[in-house]
């Protein structure tokens, strides 16, 4: 997968493409037919199925200081669609002169002349241009008039919900991981670079990797959860920890500060400024203040011997 990205100028080589629009936060089941559309397309076609997205999300210059937090990375989302047979993922630039653009200026500059549309894929909610005023039925006018086809996915339904990345949001700051899992289609997880801690981990004989999630990315609810954690192309049992760790707060400088502390069963490597990902597969407790670290390692034990029992089963992996 070729990826493109538009802050440093990169240039198109293609005549004409297949282009999936969207913001594409999660790539959940609702994204993954619009991708598996286009690809599809691009085999019949023989033309080069391409993603189209931003690599800030729109609301981060539109609502600054008040945007939702998003679900995926951009490094999340490469890694996702690089195990596609998507061709291309262009990640532009949304600036300011973005945030102004009509829709079919939109559509003319990005859509016709930088993209090289022969045939488009969006959602059946796909909104474009200033204000979010574009609609499915404007993009269908303007691709009769510059000569590309349109194909609007219809909504796509998880039980009873339909899909939509909000949704999403919602179940995760819920708590809801199962709900979370059948909407995404894959666990939900978060990534980053394992950092030293206060290593009261070690000294209970749970040494833990810590990571500190970006403020901008959704989070769970404080408490303890079951994990998977992909480690150099392998995955291990975990248990997490998200929150603030109240037993041992007062060392940390800022106690309102939400880590996520894991513990990686039978394992004993140090890791420091590692990438990991840890997939979020069940929540075993609330995260609670206990009176001292020994009450904190006895419950820790029962803990990781409810993971281990998780584990043993194979349950949700």
């Amino acid at each position: 997968m070729k990826i493109i990205l538009g802050n440093k100028n990169e240039k198109l080589n293609e005549k004409q493409t297949i282009v999936g629009l969207g913001n594409f936060d999660g790539i959940h089941i609702g994204h993954a037919t619009i991708i598996n559309t286009i690809i599809n397309y691009s085999k019949i076609t023989g033309l080069k199925s391409l993603v189209y997205t931003f690599e800030r999300h729109p609301e981060s210059v539109i609502r600054r200081g008040i945007m939702k937090p998003i679900i995926t990375t951009n490094k999340q989302k490469i890694e996702i669609l690089a195990k596609t047979e998507l061709d291309i993922l262009y990640l532009d630039d949304f600036t300011d002169e973005f945030s102004t653009m009509d829709a079919a200026t939109f559509v003319k500059k990005v859509v016709v002349d930088k993209l090289r549309a022969k045939h488009v894929v969006v959602g059946y909610n796909y909104r474009f241009g200033y204000k979010g005023k574009g609609t499915v039925d404007e993009l269908r006018s303007l691709g009769e008039e510059y000569g590309f086809g349109i194909t609007i996915i219809p909504p796509i339904k998880s039980g009873r919900m339909v899909v939509s990345s909000s949704l999403i949001r919602q179940k995760i700051a819920e708590g809801d991981i199962d709900s979370a899992y059948n909407l995404l289609g894959r666990h939900f997880s978060i990534t980053g670079f394992v950092q030293p801690g206060k290593r009261i981990g070690h000294q209970l004989g749970v040494p833990t990797a810590n990571i500190h999630p970006k403020p901008y990315l959704i989070l769970p609810p404080n408490g303890v959860y079951y994990t998977k954690t992909l480690l150099h192309d392998k995955l291990y049992s975990s248990i997490t920890n998200m929150g603030v760790n109240p037993t041992v707060n007062y060392k940390n400088p800022d106690p309102t500060e939400r880590i996520m502390e894991t513990h990686i069963l039978n394992f004993d490597q140090n890791i420091y400024n590692e990438y990991i990902e840890v997939f979020f597969i069940k929540k075993i407790r609330d995260e609670k203040k206990f009176a001292n670290t020994d009450e904190l390692a006895v419950q820790l034990a029962m803990d990781i011997e409810q993971v281990e029992k998780y584990s043993n089963f194979g349950y949700n992996t």
